[in-house]
Parts: C-alpha cells; structure tokens; sequence
C-alpha cells in the first residue's frame, strides 16, 4: 500500500519550512513522517521566533511585547496601567503572527498550476485517519511525494 503525500498540503509545507525541502523523500514509510509532523507542530513557532530575533527591529520588539505580558500578570493595584499592557502585549502578538504570515508567504509562495481535468479520483483520507488505519492494521504503508 502506497501513500501519496502532496507537496502543496499543509504538513508537507510545515515539514519543508521545519526540516528542509527533501523531508518527504528521505522518509520513505509514513508512520515517521506522521511523528515528524507532530515534531513539526512543536518547532515550527520556536524556528520562526528565532528567526525573527535576528534582526535588531524585531529583537526590541518582541522585548517589549514579553515585558508587558509579563507586567500584565504580576498584579497592579490600578485598573489602567494593567489593561494598557495587556493590550500593548496583545497587539506585539497580534504583530508577531501578521510577521510571520508575511515571512512564510514570502518563503514559499503558492504557485499556481494550470489543470487537466479529469474524472474524479477517490478522495484520500486525511493524515490523521491514514495513521489509524495503519495502525489498526499493524501496518506502516510506504509513501511517494506527488
């Protein structure tokens, strides 16, 4: 049994912006490509945090946006002071992920593709129920990149 893992999905673009551009094709059984996407989950916001901490701009940015996070959990005994550095932390945030939506539209931008149409093809199940099938079966099925 063959499973095939589009380049353009979700996991495969988080796999290749986490683990490089070949990750599909160095794993060939889909049982450690599952597991490497669960990985990916977990590093891909600490990759692109590091990344962003490269430059001097963001470097004081993201300071200020920890600061006042952390300012708005230590209790103040005024109501002002704590809501304008709660808000001042939302919006570093908010910043923060607009940053890196931008980064990764630039990085990898989504290219379009003329089609053939042709008579549908069965759908495939999603990543997450081809794993439990697989396991189910106590089978690791192979995969190809399409």
């Amino acid at each position: 049994m063959k499973i095939q893992v589009r380049r353009n999905s979700w996991h495969g673009k988080l796999t290749r912006y986490v683990y490089g551009n070949d990750h599909i094709k160095d794993t060939k059984s889909f049982c450690p490509y599952f597991w490497s996407i669960w990985l990916a989950c977990v590093v891909a916001p600490i990759k692109y945090m590091v990344e962003l901490l490269d430059t001097n701009i963001t470097r004081v940015g993201v300071a200020i946006g920890l600061i006042s996070l952390a300012l708005g959990i230590i209790f103040i005994p005024t109501v002002i002071i704590p809501i304008m550095i709660i808000l001042i932390g939302f919006s570093v945030f908010i910043w923060l992920i607009w940053q890196f939506l931008t980064y990764y539209e630039e990085k990898y931008p989504y290219t379009y593709t003329t089609r053939t149409y042709e008579p549908e093809e069965k759908k495939q199940d999603s990543v997450l129920v081809t794993f439990l099938k697989s396991k189910k079966n106590k089978v690791c099925p192979m995969m190809e990149e399409v």
